[in-house]
């Protein structure tokens, strides 16, 4: 996927309805639209949930699966909004990173709840997705990564992954699972939500979030499609992002405030 430069006047610049998570500029004649790097962080009540099973059951990830693994992430975020404008050589570094990474235990000591799904037929024994949960805290769990091949994409399989994950970590005593998504990610994002993952914005997503409904309202205004209701609407939407985005900035400060004075103070705590 690449950024897109779309030659226009800054009127329709700013008529243009804006896509959540997405930059937009506007320079010598061209809006430029690029995703911005905000992600959203979720999590997710652990319990048992009934979604419709895909072309086979979700079975354990053996470790031996490594470059399976890898060619199925490819083929998943090739041309994903993830890796807009990445060279083909960086994405594949970073398949081959994140995969090592989740076996070797960078990000947590990974879970036997993680699941992968094969095809039958005309896919028979070809990896189809997978989703990988690692541990990072008592009775909590993330999930690392979740992925499943493009052409395959949008039929339950990620819910049927998901699913079969849950049940597991469900019965080894997990409580809560945790995700991120990037904003830019629309189909991530609405499967999330889908799934029942609640939102827990950082100072970045809510800025991002505020943009958005900013914009949205003053391109009703501009426009004049909305009547009272719906612009007052709005208008609570961005008041409401102004509060959170300000009381987060306010935790953000007292936070690094707090790690300043640990180090004045001879504590061990050291910037990430």
């Amino acid at each position: 996927m690449k950024s897109r430069h779309i030659r226009m006047t800054i009127e329709t610049f700013h008529r243009m309805e804006w896509e959540l998570g997405w930059k937009y500029e506007y320079w010598n004649g061209c809006a430029h639209i690029s995703p911005r790097e905000a992600a959203m962080s979720c999590v997710l009540e652990v319990g048992p949930r009934t979604w419709p099973g895909g072309p086979t059951e979700p079975e354990a990830v053996p470790p031996n699966d490594r470059d399976a693994l890898i060619r199925a992430y490819l083929a998943a975020f090739e041309d994903s909004v993830d890796y807009c404008d990445w060279p083909a050589a960086k994405i594949r570094e970073h398949a081959e990173a994140n995969i090592d990474g989740f076996f070797a235990g960078r990000r947590g000591p990974a879970l036997r709840a993680s699941r992968l799904i094969r095809g039958r037929g005309d896919d028979d024994g070809c990896l189809l997705g997978a989703l990988l949960v690692v541990e990072t805290g008592p009775r909590r769990a993330l999930l690392d990564l979740l992925f499943v091949v493009q052409g395959r994409q949008r039929q339950g399989l990620a819910s049927a992954l998901a699913g079969s994950a849950l049940a597991e970590l469900d019965r080894m005593g997990f409580q809560t699972l945790e995700s991120r998504y990037l904003l830019a990610n629309q189909a991530s994002r609405a499967w999330h939500h889908r799934f029942g993952f609640v939102d827990q914005p950082d100072a970045m997503s809510a800025r991002a979030l505020l943009v958005d409904a900013r914009h949205r309202l003053e391109r009703q205004r501009v426009q004049g499609a909305v009547d009272r209701v719906g612009l007052s609407r709005l208008e609570s939407e961005v008041a409401r992002w102004e509060t959170e985005v300000e009381r987060l900035d306010a935790e953000q400060a007292r936070l690094w405030e707090d790690r300043r004075s640990g180090w004045a103070n001879g504590g061990s705590c050291q910037p990430s």
